[in-house]
């Protein structure tokens, strides 16, 4: 399937296969208020999730946890709440969260979006016309989405964005969002604020559980490798925002240290290593110094060294790859 993705529609005389059952997954840490926004716009859907998982890596007050099963029972939507904050990390808490759902599609819910009430309707409508059976994963498009024309100009220079390209992955590994497409599209990879698989898609796909935090590109990480099997589809009529709360995010130094270095983990495993990849990849480590410098952000430009050194010098010894399994950012 290429292009814009054709989902049939039509009616088909083979008995009626049983509903699908839809589990969403929320990892969370330390933003309690964000996580009940992002649930006050769960239970206003028009299509209820069937199973609701909370992965926890802080610790949610007792009360607010009484608050959510009660809602959910009252809309009879099975809720279970898991809390790992012993060995926090974002790629571990999908990993628990996988395990600990039960449905035919699960949804991986960042626990600071707001989504438009049509929204799980959207991403079950694309599963369910999926009559081929070859769709394995479904994303939303996020709305309010802005750059300043100079600011886009320098991503598109260093390689970590192509507005022309998107929903598909560079030569760095980096993948570029979806903003704004007329109907669902085949894509490469799903954003992690909220992309969903089909359960089946996701057996013998291995996440990168040795992340700490944030586990940057492990969204990208996941998808690739269901890619290789189904299609990924994203479409337009599951609409959220993506509001980015500023509480429990890893330092600047921390932030500027994963998102070269664990992007370059990513690449060296799942890219070809020729010169013109390794090359793209080198461009856009530079590329992140240069625009953290232009932005004055010092500490995660000093992060962005500190990772281009650890890749230069693979057994170097780095503070901000050992300490940054207490946060991370989503």
């Amino acid at each position: 399937m290429s292009g814009t993705a054709q989902l049939d529609k039509s009616q088909n005389s083979s008995p009626a296969r049983a509903p699908l059952r839809l589990s969403v997954v929320i990892c969370t840490k330390d933003r309690p208020e964000s996580l009940a926004q992002t649930l006050e716009t769960l239970w206003r859907q028009t299509r209820l999730p069937d199973e609701l998982v909370i992965v926890d890596d802080g610790r949610l007050a007792p009360e607010l946890v009484a608050t959510i099963t009660a809602a959910a029972s009252m809309r009879g939507v099975r809720f279970s709440y898991c809390n790992k904050s012993d060995r926090p990390g974002l790629a571990r808490s999908r990993k628990a969260g996988i395990a600990q759902s039960s449905g035919d599609i699960i949804l991986f819910l960042d626990d600071d979006v707001l989504l438009d009430a049509n929204y799980i309707a959207g991403i079950m409508k694309v599963y369910e016309s999926d009559a081929d059976h070859r769709i394995g994963g479904v994303e939303g498009v996020l709305q309010g989405l802005r750059y300043h024309p100079l600011q886009m100009l320098l991503l598109r220079f260093f390689g970590m964005d192509s507005p022309r390209r998107e929903g598909q992955i560079l030569k760095n590994f980096i993948g570029v969002l979806v903003r704004n497409i007329p109907a669902p599209t085949d894509v490469q990879w799903l954003t992690g604020c909220n992309m969903s698989y089909r359960r089946e898609a996701l057996d013998g796909v291995e996440i990168p559980t040795d992340l700490e935090g944030w586990s940057a590109g492990e969204d990208r990480a996941l998808s690739w490798q269901v890619g290789r099997r189904w299609h990924l589809v994203a479409t337009p009529d599951a609409r959220l925002v993506h509001c980015k709360a500023p509480t429990a995010r890893l330092s600047a130094r921390q932030t500027g240290f994963q998102e070269v270095y664990y992007n370059y983990l990513h690449f060296r495993r799942f890219m070809p290593q020729d010169l013109a990849h390794r090359a793209a990849f080198g461009w856009l480590a530079f590329g992140y110094v240069v625009v953290n410098l232009l932005r004055r952000d010092w500490q995660r430009a000093v992060g962005n060294l500190s990772a281009i050194g650890k890749i230069i010098k693979p057994g170097k010894k780095s503070s901000e790859h050992s300490d940054q399994s207490d946060r991370y950012a989503g």
